[in-house]
């Protein structure tokens, strides 16, 4: 079924806006993955672990992007974009190659783009993450690790990564009121993050009264089912 879709460019993404919370201006409009099959559409949890089983994340990660870069040459007045990313794209030599060539052919439209990738698998591999970093940011690309919290601070030379946002967990924000642990722990994440020059992003908003304590947090932006389009 997966190589099936990626013969017949059934690749998607759809789109959830994540706004400032000086403003509510949009941040980006962040870009998750779909797959169209026999007119069925396949949310990521459908198909995500039989892709990482059988080795084809890096093929879809490309096609996703190569997509969404066809759709952004399209639309007269880009928005800023969001591209939820995978390491083992970057762990795979064709993959990254791929991807690369990709940001270089649409040198206009990098600047629009922000490439995230999770934690976790960015800790267990930072030089091959610091490597491609290193490769991008001169296109002009935004660069930042979403699902992020406990494992950012044990970065090594954190500071060099080129990094611009982080997006924090969703486990972290859920629930926050009642949660003075995660509200201590929160802010001194935004303390840390913007004295190295990142935008905190919160994800998984789900109320207005949500959006008020990750302000008063030191948050600079959010997204998540709380945040209208």
């Amino acid at each position: 079924m997966l190589t099936r879709t990626l013969a017949e460019q059934g690749v998607r993404a759809v789109r959830f806006p994540v706004v400032h919370l000086t403003g509510d201006a949009l941040l980006h409009q962040e870009a998750m993955m779909r797959l169209e099959l026999d007119g069925k559409t396949y949310r990521a949890g459908d198909f995500i672990p039989w892709a990482r089983r059988l080795g084809l994340l890096p093929a879809l990660d490309v096609a996703m992007a190569g997509r969404l870069l066809e759709e952004l040459k399209a639309t007269a007045q880009p928005e800023p974009l969001a591209i939820n990313l995978s390491m083992e794209t970057l762990k795979d030599p064709l993959g990254r190659q791929q991807l690369l060539m990709l940001l270089r052919q649409f040198p206009e439209l990098a600047p629009w783009l922000w490439l995230e990738f999770p934690e976790n698998p960015v800790i267990h591999h930072v030089e091959l993450f610091r490597e491609f970093c290193a490769q991008v940011k001169p296109l002009g690309c935004k660069l930042g690790m979403e699902r992020a919290g406990r494992g950012f601070a044990r970065i090594s030379r954190l500071q060099e990564l080129g990094l611009d946002y982080l997006k924090v967990d969703t486990a972290l924000t859920r629930e926050l009121s009642g949660n003075q642990g995660n509200q201590g722990f929160l802010r001194g994440l935004c303390t840390l993050g913007h004295s190295i020059g990142l935008q905190l992003v919160a994800d998984g908003v789900q109320s207005a009264d949500e959006l008020e304590l990750l302000r008063a947090l030191g948050f600079d932006a959010a997204g998540g089912p709380g945040i209208s389009p």
